[in-house]
Order: C-alpha cells, then sequence, then structure tokens
C-alpha cells in the first residue's frame, strides 16, 4: 500500500455550514464520525460507489486509498491491472492494480479517486477482522481530519477557514510519496538519542518500526540488546505477506515535547518492501498515536497532537506467552499458531506451529484476535491452552511472563 503511486483527486464535495474564515474559534465539524478504535488501529464505515457501509481502516502511510481486490470485484469496478508488486510492508510481491474514479462516502463527505486494488486477506489474518480497504492520502488531504483516540470520534473540517485553537504541539511535517513525516528523537542504549524523520503510519503495526538500512548504519540490533537481551523473532505483515523483524525496546521516543518510554519497537531486517527503503528512517504507529487526538492538517503541512488521558499510560505490553496468532475461516473465528516464539512459556510447553487455539482456561474462543492477544498479556498469570492438532484435542499449562 505505501509505495503505490497517488492518483489526483478528481472531486471533493463537502456539506456546507463551516464558520467564517478568520474567526477566532475553530469552525464546527461538517461530519462526525463514531470509529471503531482496535490496538491502535482505526476503523471506520465507507461506502463505494453507492454500496452498503463497507470496513476500511484509516491509514496515514497510505499514499492513496486502497480496496481489497475481492471486495472491488464483487462491486463490479473496472480493475486496470497492474501485474505482480512490492506493495507496502510486505517482501512479496502480490497482483497489484487500479480502479479509476471511485466515489467514497465517509459520514456524509463525498469525494472520487483513483484507488488502488490489492488482496487483504493476509494482513485480514493478522489484525484477525476482514477489512474491504484503506482511507489514504485521497481522504486525509481533503479535509481537516481529526482523530479522537480516547473518545473513538472523527472529525472533519472544512481546510479553508479551519483555525486550531488548542493546547496540542504542533508538529510540522513534510509528504514524502504522500505519507506524512515528522522529526523525533529515538532514544539508543548507551549512545546520544538520533534525531531523524519518522513516518506517522496510523495503518501500519502498533509499534514503532524501523527500516533495514537505518538498523544497520547506526548498529541498532547490538545497542538494542544493551535493554532486551533477547530481542525476539517477529515478524511483520504486510499486503501478501511478512517483512523479516527483531523486537525489542527503545529507552524512548520524543515527539516534539512528548516523551514516551520503553515504547516496543522493531529493528527490520527487510530485503525488499517499505522497509527495506535507504531513504526513510522508520514509522510510529497505532501504539503511539491512540496516546492523543491526532489531527491531519495537510492542507497547512503539520499534524497536531493533544494528549489524551492515557498519554500517561505505563509502556506498551508485548506478549507473554511467545504465541504469534492468526485468524481464519469464513468470520475470521478459528485461530491458529502461525509461530512460536523460542525460549517462551508456550514453546516450553509443547505448543507448536499449525496448532489450532480451541480454548483458554475452559472458554470457547468466540471473540476477536485482539481480546485474546489481551488475554495472554499479564506476566504471572497460569492460562489453560486448549489446542487441537491432527484431529485430537491436547491441554497445556502455560505460565505467562514477560519476554520483553
Amino acid at each position: 500500500m505505501k509505495r503505490m503511486r497517488a492518483a489526483p483527486v478528481w472531486l471533493v464535495c463537502l456539506a456546507s455550514g463551516a464558520a467564517l474564515a478568520g474567526a477566532a474559534t475553530p469552525p464546527a465539524p461538517l461530519h462526525v464520525i463514531s470509529l471503531d478504535i482496535q490496538g491502535g488501529s482505526v476503523w471506520l464505515p465507507v461506502r463505494v460507489n453507492g454500496s452498503g457501509p463497507l470496513r476500511f481502516l484509516l491509514d496515514s502511510g497510505a499514499s492513496r486509498s486502497v480496496l481489497d481486490r475481492q471486495t472491488a470485484e464483487s462491486l463490479g469496478l473496472q480493475i486496470i491491472d497492474g501485474g505482480q508488486q512490492v506493495v507496502g510492508s510486505a517482501e512479496a510481491a502480490v497482483r497489484a492494480g487500479v480502479t479509476p474514479n471511485v466515489a467514497f462516502e465517509v459520514g456524509g463527505a463525498r469525494w472520487t479517486a483513483h484507488a488502488g486494488v490489492v488482496p487483504l486477506d493476509v494482513p485480514s489474518s493478522s489484525i484477525g477482522r476482514r477489512y474491504d480497504g484503506v482511507l489514504g492520502y485521497d481522504f486525509l488531504s481533503a479535509l481537516v481530519v481529526e482523530v479522537d483516540y480516547q473518545a473513538g470520534r472523527m472529525s472533519l473540517y472544512d481546510p479553508e477557514p479551519y483555525q486550531y485553537a488548542g493546547k496540542g504541539h504542533v508538529l510540522p511535517i513534510r509528504l514524502d510519496q504522500n505519507a506524512p513525516y515528522a522529526r523525533m528523537k529515538i532514544g539508543v542504549p548507551g549512545r546520544e538519542a538520533i534525531e531523524t524523520d519518522l513516518m506517522i503510519d496510523s495503518g501500519g503495526p502498533g509499534m514503532t518500526v524501523l527500516a533495514a538500512p537505518f538498523v544497520l548504519r547506526h548498529g541498532l540490533i547490538d545497542a538494542a540488546r544493551e535493554l532486551t537481551p533477547n530481542l525476539v523473532e517477529h515478524p511483520g505483515v504486510g499486503v501478501g505477506g511478512t517483512n523479516r523483524r527483531l523486537v525489542g525496546r527503545l529507552p524512548f521516543l520524543e515527539i516534539g515535547p512528548y516523551r514516551l518510554e520503553r515504547p516496543i519497537a522493531g529493528f527490520s531486517q527487510a530485503a525488499s518492501g517499505a522497509y527495506s527503503r535507504t531513504d526513510i528512517a522508520g514509522t510510529i504507529g497505532g501504539s503511539t498515536l491512540k496516546r492523543f487526538t491526532v489531527i491531519y492538517d495537510y492542507r497547512r503541512q503539520r499534524v497536531i497532537l493533544e494528549p489524551n488521558s492515557h498519554y500517561p499510560d505505563p509502556p506498551e505490553q508485548y506478549d507473554m506467552s511467545g504465541l504469534l496468532l492468526r485468524a481464519r475461516g469464513k468470520d475470521l473465528r478459528e485461530f491458529f499458531v502461525y509461530k512460536v516464539i523460542a525460549n517462551s512459556p508456550s514453546s516450553e510447553a509443547g505448543i507448536e506451529a499449525g496448532d489450532v487455539l480451541v480454548a483458554i482456561d475452559g472458554k470457547p474462543l468466540d471473540c476477536e484476535l485482539t481480546q485474546i492477544g489481551q488475554m495472554l498479556k499479564t506476566a504471572g498469570a497460569k492460562r489453560t491452552v486448549v489446542i487441537e492438532r491432527g484431529g485430537r484435542r491436547r491441554e497445556f499449562q502455560i505460565a505467562l511472563r514477560t519476554l520483553l
């Protein structure tokens, strides 16, 4: 998604009623939309060419809005095939394309744009919920978009009369391939912090991820082991596949006046895809952004951050079981073990990749994948896990512990 060339926005139709330019207070929003916030990801209903509501992810790292290939085909959209391409963060190529002049509608805001078309089945499996597309640059550049993570609300403003009157920090950005980059400081154990530009990527992984050439250039693998000696092999997931990375923690991340202690970070080892680029340092994702109300004001080349009550929360917890899970089946309600982290409670118990997770603590898993993840993040807790392997069910006891 992140590397597809952007098409121009052909038409933006917005409701009237904004306050006059020059007002002392911000104009009233044109539209307010309820959001579904899951693990730092922003989900919202979108209509395409007059369709019923479809599930989309807000992705500030996407250079254009994108439709899932299966969804585009079911809507009868014309798809101009672009052949096999490496799209976004995955290292493998996928069959990509473009569908022209798609009419989007979000909470009353309407615009028309060329949309990318890619298969989204792999990220759906990893996230544990099926989605029909992502909203990218064409949406964010047409409006001022305010995402209130704590309230689960998005407010859309006409960019012309918009005036910011809050107390948040105004972060200057540059747009590179239609994605926003801002200056930040990355803490490095035993060294001076590195000041660099990171992409603000609302659709990316929750953690901060540093690009492979940047990691190599600054010797960050060895440095990271000073803080977290046992880095975890935890592949990232993108369109069509995975990207190799090690996961640990940074001493801190500074964004303007805001400092986040010990954030989880991915140290990419990708040889292709977005995280192999030599011209970028990396990205910040939902685990950082959800501590703020985030205002995207591309017309003025800025993103505004207002801390919410979760800003001072303790550092994000990493999985404590050693299970990397994915979902499959019609409703993505069958959960299987994609990978078992070495030297973890699950590997020591004997759980294997390919096992199907049936129950935890005697309760069948009629929930979403993110909810299962939360069950496996309580240090010291003991979980009784039932798995199915080769048509037989087996029970394991795992004692959760901090891995990072």
